[in-house]
């Protein structure tokens, strides 16, 4: 299916406006959501232009992008508005396979294919406007005598400039009297760094949205070739059974001795190196298994003793997955929650989700896999992201870690708006004791910069960047 110039143009241009007043100096707030609602406006257009036929799905992705962009008005969690802006992108990609190729006959690495080739095909496409420009200039020439003064002019333009370059460079050297003007005429051409800013942007969007729509399109209909089970079951089933072996010997020692060991560390062990010594080793070999797991049932044919030898190896680990997780609990009940442990929680959580996947597939042949990590995947990170992981971490540790003991409070003190109500709801505890302790008076003057930089944000809001944890946090303030 080939793009039309003519229309493709001032969408993208409408496209890179509305890209930059969203996004230009604001990363959260309004203006991300209603970008969001753009976004699904825009699609119907392009699809209805291009006569692509609904799905019965369509409304679920349209709802997830719109959440993705509400996510980004009620937070103010600069990790988590980060890790938005890319699963908009990731979802916005899945929303436009959905729609435009018959996918459900897919695999996994069929429709990992055709995802990466839709983000990162756009690339290849970076000439497109121009050479779509061309072609239209070529149809639409008069006479072959205009057609060809164009195309001289324009290819006179390209040679001109680096020939331009190079030779004022070196006759600048070559004669101090043409290099002094030369300098000050390039030192008097002033440009506005705003409008540099906002020039790159609007090319940005503007590149982005004609060349991911050509490439899209470009590949419409286009399916990868199917990849048939053809591997010799016996080989899988016999370097499974090995490692199935190794893992169910681990797994009956963690049964044995960590689950049922009620919380005793071997002798000489702090929570600490016993969570950190083994914890990233078993993150690493849960992933793996998943991976080997995904792979046998996938290229090689099917078998029933392979399936239990896969079996196995699932469910070795899930044990290995809640080692991990008891692992790290044991860490956090020690040392208190941070971000990254609460990130790393919920990702084995993910583990969990596509191990149970996996399983029911081997036994379920007509279970869609793929459709099952599509929603474990983007449904994960809507409740992780809505969960809001700065406001339990703060009431978690505030609750847990008295003001005498180990609490961390310059962590607590560079955390977003939305752990506002349990920081400043200590805050104004301590204020009203007559009595505070040396610990609890730092406490006090250490999070003051944490309720500042909140009334600096909420003056600094406008419109595209009304946010509603910061707005709520700076009413909490003003109650203090």
């Amino acid at each position: 299916m080939k793009t039309d110039f003519k229309s493709l143009t001032p969408m993208s241009l409408v496209f890179a406006i509305f890209f930059t007043i969203c996004f230009y100096q604001n990363q959260s707030g309004i203006a991300v959501f209603l970008f969001a609602v753009f976004m699904n406006l825009i699609s119907i257009w392009l699809f209805r232009k291009y006569e692509i036929q609904t799905k019965k799905a369509d409304y679920l992705y349209m709802a997830g992008i719109l959440l993705l962009g509400f996510l980004s008005v009620i937070t103010a969690d600069f990790k988590i508005l980060f890790l938005n802006h890319i699963m908009m992108i990731l979802f916005v990609i899945a929303f436009y396979l959905h729609r435009c190729f018959a996918y459900e006959g897919w695999d996994i690495p069929e429709y990992l294919t055709k995802f990466l080739s839709i983000m990162f095909g756009g690339i290849t496409k970076i000439a497109s406007p121009i050479s779509d420009l061309l072609k239209v200039i070529r149809v639409e020439s008069e006479t072959k005598k205009t057609r060809n003064a164009v195309q001289a002019v324009l290819i006179g333009i390209v040679i001109a400039v680096p020939i331009l370059f190079i030779i004022t460079g070196l006759l600048s050297q070559a004669d101090a009297v043409f290099g002094y003007a030369v300098n000050r005429l390039i030192r008097n051409i002033t440009i506005p760094e705003k409008l540099i800013e906002i020039t790159i942007m609007l090319l940005f969007g503007f590149f982005l949205f004609y060349c991911g729509v050509t490439n899209l399109f470009s590949t419409f209909e286009k399916h990868p070739k199917k990849t048939n089970r053809m591997g010799e079951p016996l080989i899988a089933i016999t370097f499974t059974s090995l490692v199935g072996l190794v893992y169910f010997f681990f797994s009956v020692i963690q049964v044995i001795y960590l689950f049922a060991g009620l919380n005793r560390l071997p002798e000489g062990y702090t929570y600490s190196a016993y969570a950190r010594e083994g914890f990233f080793q078993l993150v690493a070999v849960c992933l793996f298994n998943v991976m080997l797991v995904v792979f046998c049932f996938y290229y090689y044919r099917e078998h029933h003793v392979l399936k239990i030898s896969l079996t196995v190896i699932s469910s070795c680990t899930y044990i290995m997955t809640g080692s991990s997780a008891y692992r790290m609990i044991l860490y956090i009940q020690e040392y208190g929650l941070t971000f990254l442990r609460v990130f790393v929680l919920w990702v084995l959580a993910l583990i969990f989700l596509t191990l149970t996947g996996i399983v029911l597939a081997i036994f379920y042949e007509r279970f869609s896999l793929m459709r099952y990590y599509l929603i474990c995947f983007f449904g994960w990170y809507l409740l992780f992201g809505y969960s809001h992981p700065d406001c339990y971490i703060a009431a978690y540790n505030l609750n847990h870690d008295q003001i005498e003991g180990n609490l961390d409070v310059y962590y607590l003190n560079e955390m977003s708006a939305d752990a506002a109500g349990s920081i400043l709801h200590k805050r104004k505890e301590l204020n009203s004791k007559s009595d505070l302790s040396g610990e609890e008076r730092r406490f006090l003057s250490t999070t003051e910069s944490y309720a500042t930089q909140i009334r600096e944000e909420a003056e600094n809001m406008d419109f595209r960047s009304f946010n509603l944890s910061i707005y709520w946090a700076d009413i909490i303030l003003s109650m203090e």
